[in-house]
């Protein structure tokens, strides 16, 4: 059993701001890949490539044993779990993806 169990949809977004949508669809999610626990391989639709921990983005919302439930909605570029009752934005997920990137570099 999962920790979700509402019945409406949970989005993990960053808060809005004016955006640019040339930017938000090479942010788009096309690739994705568990590689252990939540460590992640994602491919964006720009080609980057990142490999990231989303624990700490999704970790009270999706539970371990919930992880292999990983989607890509190739409508919207986010990644999915629990066919689509949490869902990350393409945006949230590029923004987090490339922080962490760049904190395990410099640590």
């Amino acid at each position: 059993m999962g920790k979700v169990n509402n019945h409406k949809p949970l989005r993990v977004s960053a808060p809005s701001r004016e955006s640019n949508k040339l930017g938000e669809n090479l942010m788009k999610l096309i690739e994705c890949k568990q590689i252990k626990d939540y460590i992640f391989f994602l491919k964006f639709q720009n080609e980057e490539t990142k490999e990231t921990d989303l624990k700490e983005l999704i970790g009270k919302y999706i539970s371990i044993e919930n992880l292999h439930t990983a989607k890509i909605n190739s409508e919207w570029g986010c990644l999915e779990f629990l066919s689509g009752a949490v869902d990350i934005e393409p945006k949230t997920l590029y923004k987090y993806a490339a922080k962490k990137t760049a904190h395990s570099l410099a640590g």
